[in-house]
């Protein structure tokens, strides 16, 4: 690690806001580029640099020199587009599930309005089973929409 760079890292673990503009100005680049690399949209990219620049502010203690510290920095934009990448698909998958239980509660309320007092119990065991039977088809149906 060059002299410089070392000096910039200590100067940022002492919490001066000159040595952290400095760091985004050297390796912004670098980081929304790397970014864009995983995620492909500039917004997201964008955003992801500065969520990566906000952990370095926050855990420069916790860096301990023995890399440089643009491949430290490399690490947490990695890290933090490859979550993006996954809660995008988890949002996507959420969203799929919730298309489905969503007609299944629908389901479910119809049947059980349906039930009279006096056969309350009765029936309503009956809709849940045929309920159950319904979400075993839904999770199957899920496990081919993976």
């Amino acid at each position: 690690m060059a002299l410089d760079e070392r000096i910039l890292i200590e100067q940022l673990k002492n919490g001066e806001e000159s040595a952290f503009r400095t760091i985004v100005e050297k390796w912004q680049d670098m980081v929304y580029n790397t970014a864009l690399g995983i995620v492909q949209n500039a917004e997201d990219a964008e955003d992801i640099a500065q969520e990566a620049f906000v952990q370095v502010y926050q855990s420069i203690h916790t860096f301990k020199g023995e890399s440089k510290f643009s491949t430290w920095l490399y690490r947490i934009t990695i890290a933090k587009a490859l979550d993006h990448e996954r809660r995008k698909k988890r949002k996507k998958r959420f969203g799929i599930v919730k298309k489905i239980f969503g007609k299944m509660r629908l389901f479910y309320r119809i049947f059980s309005i349906r039930v009279s007092r006096s056969t309350k119990r009765r029936t309503r065991l009956s809709y849940s089973k045929q309920f159950v039977n319904y979400l075993k088809t839904r999770e199957l149906l899920l496990h081919y929409i993976k």
